[in-house]
């Protein structure tokens, strides 16, 4: 078990909670794994934050395919319309 996931046990203790991940787009096998343990585990609902930006709208379409009783994507760049640009201009 990761640090993480140790420290969210210990934390949160079996409750409710929002995990976002920033994973890039060169990380498939690290998004995959995270699918895979919170679909496998995760008792309680849970919103899960992906970085896809404003002109990743194929991307997004295609993520929610995956969404799952127990867990829902969200794409909070693509809501607040940031693009790839924006997001490195902000950094």
């Amino acid at each position: 078990m990761g640090k993480g996931t140790t420290w969210l046990a210990q934390e949160l203790s079996g409750q409710s909670y929002r995990h976002a991940l920033g994973y890039n787009a060169e990380e498939q096998s690290r998004i995959a794994k995270s699918e895979r343990a919170f679909t496998e585990r995760e008792p309680a609902p849970v919103r899960m934050a992906f970085g896809f930006n404003c002109d990743e709208e194929s991307r997004i379409v295609h993520a929610v395919k995956y969404d799952t009783a127990l867990r829902k994507g969200f794409y909070p760049l693509f809501d607040w319309k940031w693009s790839r640009d924006r997001c490195l201009h902000y950094l």
